[in-house]
């Protein structure tokens, strides 16, 4: 189901909130030598295409967000631990300033679940008056915060509350600590205390256990408020000098990484430009999580930032957004300023970057005239979802003869398309005389110009109008073969989900689709194809990358095709269902669904 929705007008913070808030913590702060720790939660078992490498060359923007609120709140020291660095330290053993930390953050995609369950598990073992804050936000905390209490049943293991999106729950819940915290007081103990009273029921996006002996049921404070301008938000190069070092203690190291450091770990660097959708796909919770919002980032903030990115050294640069050209003039404004910033700074090394965003083909194809200024502004590559060129899958306008000029206009520009595609069981695998068939489409878009391919089968994704009717269905897998399906197996490239009597052969296509797209004849043909340069060198970097990742998830992929083969499976009798009960507080009316 996807999630509820605010009042229409009542889904925006007030200008300037996000700011104010924090500017208020540091002043209600300045006497109290806060700190904090935040995870990212990272399942190693996940590193699979088409996410393996790049899983672990970039700092999540979601944990860097926080920690730069953090530090402009007010807080003494942060560290951010990436998990996929830094698999083995403990919440109960970190130490801050001598210490430990005030707050425990675990940040997860549902993907990482079992990695935030180690987590609470692991804090839960401090005792109760010495713990600190544990809070739980992320993906997982979004659309599924129910699973963060009493976690596996055990109701000794459960987080204190789930933010449920954005970090301005985080500065709200804050704020109200900050009031009743004394000398004598910690963060938790002003939680608990508050919780107790009931005043928290008017902080929006939250999830707690209800006050009471047996703790057995959860408040839901109901949808959150969105940050109006997201200009106001805290620079992005501050966080980077905060990031624990590679290692495999259970301790925190004494310093975080140095920053010169950082760009050698982590070339890429993520970072917010727009957020919002109008298109309402069936398998995509996004337009919903931003309240069929759309926000952006002014073209002179977006430049700044990418210019103290640069600066440090990370040059290569990902927009993570949700559909950069839906909004035509508030792109045209992002690529006309960007551009001209570089102009005017050119010979500065501050101002090379290259970067590359998300978009539908359908929106790329109406603004093909902004192409050119995209690629002063120093666009290298696109990513589309265009999921399927029949549209049978979804209909979001795109068709073949739009992907043809679409993809000729980025290539004569030199912006390199990335198609992103989905597999499902009405697709064959060959057919004759259209496109219809999935292979027939992947060497559609690789002659068409395609630098690297996303290829995934449709699953039942958490916060979705498609996540419930699978289940209904009696189509979705809970064991295959000895294996119980888990949160990680719900990433796209497990087949989990299938009405084929035979679904193996799902996964077995979308082996053969990578096989396909990357492999030593498409890599040469690739390199005879380009007509710049520095798509050459793109092309044959992504064939390399595609082929390695492909060697290394080829043998996991097999595995479960086997296991569906000859293993068996069983259906889940009903979509996942929290066993504790969910309450809204009286002050809280509960939202449109």
């Amino acid at each position: 189901m996807e999630l509820p929705t605010r009042s229409k007008n009542d889904r925006l913070t007030s200008a300037g909130a996000h700011r104010q808030l924090r500017q208020d913590l540091r002043a209600k702060l300045c006497d109290r030598e806060l700190t904090a720790v935040f995870f990212y939660c990272f399942d190693h078992r996940t590193r699979l295409l088409p996410f393996i490498f790049a899983d672990v060359r970039m700092v999540p923007c979601g944990a860097r967000q926080v920690t730069g609120t953090l530090l402009d709140a007010g807080f003494a020291a942060v560290r951010m631990v990436l998990q996929q660095w830094s698999p083995n330290v403990r919440p109960s053993r970190v130490r801050l300033k001598g210490r430990a930390p005030d707050l425990l953050l675990f940040s997860a995609m549902s993907l990482h679940s079992q990695s935030m369950y180690d987590l609470i598990a692991d804090a839960c073992t401090i005792p109760p008056d010495l713990r600190p804050l544990v809070l739980c936000g992320g993906p997982k905390a979004i659309y599924q915060p129910a699973d963060l209490f009493h976690v596996h049943g055990r109701p000794e293991v459960s987080s204190d509350a789930a933010c449920m999106g954005e970090d301005f729950i985080l500065l709200d819940l804050l704020d109200r600590l900050a009031h009743r915290l004394g000398d004598r007081r910690n963060l938790r103990q002003a939680f608990l205390e508050l919780r107790d009273l009931g005043d928290l029921a008017d902080v929006p996006g939250l999830m707690y256990l209800e006050a009471s002996d047996d703790c057995s049921r959860l408040v839901n404070t109901g949808p959150q408020r969105l940050s109006t301008d997201l200009d106001q938000l805290p620079m992005p190069q501050d966080a980077y000098g905060h990031i624990e070092p590679p290692h495999s203690r259970k301790e925190l190291a004494p310093h975080p990484m140095p920053l010169h450091s950082v760009a050698r770990k982590a070339p890429i660097a993520s970072l917010t430009l727009t957020q919002g959708c109008r298109f309402a796909c069936g398998y995509c919770p996004i337009p919903a999580y931003n309240q069929r919002t759309y926000r952006r980032k002014s073209g002179l903030r977006i430049a700044e930032e990418m210019q103290s990115l640069a600066s440090i050294g990370l040059r290569a640069l990902f927009g993570t957004d949700d559909n950069f050209f839906d909004n035509r003039n508030g792109a045209a404004e992002i690529l006309e300023t960007v551009a001209r910033f570089r102009r005017d700074r050119r010979g500065d090394p501050s101002v090379v970057w290259r970067w590359g965003t998300e978009t539908t083909l359908f929106d790329a194809h109406r603004n093909l005239d902004l192409m050119q200024l995209a690629r002063e502004s120093g666009m290298q590559a696109v990513w589309f979802g265009i999921e399927d060129l029949t549209a049978s899958l979804i209909n979001k306008g795109q068709s073949a003869e739009k992907t043809t000029i679409v993809f000729q206009s980025l290539l004569d520009k030199g912006i390199m398309p990335m198609p992103m595609m989905m597999h499902s069981d009405k697709q064959p695998l060959l057919s004759r005389g259209d496109l219809r068939g999935l292979l027939n489409q992947i060497h559609f878009l690789r002659r068409a110009g395609a630098g690297g391919l996303s290829l995934t089968m449709i699953t039942p994704a958490v916060g979705t109008k498609w996540f419930e009717k699978p289940y209904h269905d009696g189509i979705v897998f809970k064991t295959v073969g000895d294996v119980v399906v888990e949160d990680r197996h719900f990433d796209g490239t497990h087949v989990v989900a299938s009405a084929d009597a035979k679904p193996w052969r799902r996964q077995l296509n979308l082996l053969a689709g990578y096989l396909m797209f990357y492999n030593p004849i498409q890599m040469l043909a690739g390199l005879a194809r380009r007509r710049r340069w520095h798509l050459v060198g793109m092309d044959l970097l992504l064939q390399l990358v595609g082929m390695a990742g492909l060697t290394a998830t080829a043998g996991e992929w097999l595995r479960w095709a086997f296991k569906l083969a000859w293993g068996g499976w069983t259906t889940a009798p009903a979509p996942p269902q929290s066993s504790l009960a969910i309450v809204w507080p009286a002050k809280q009316t509960q939202p449109n669904s």
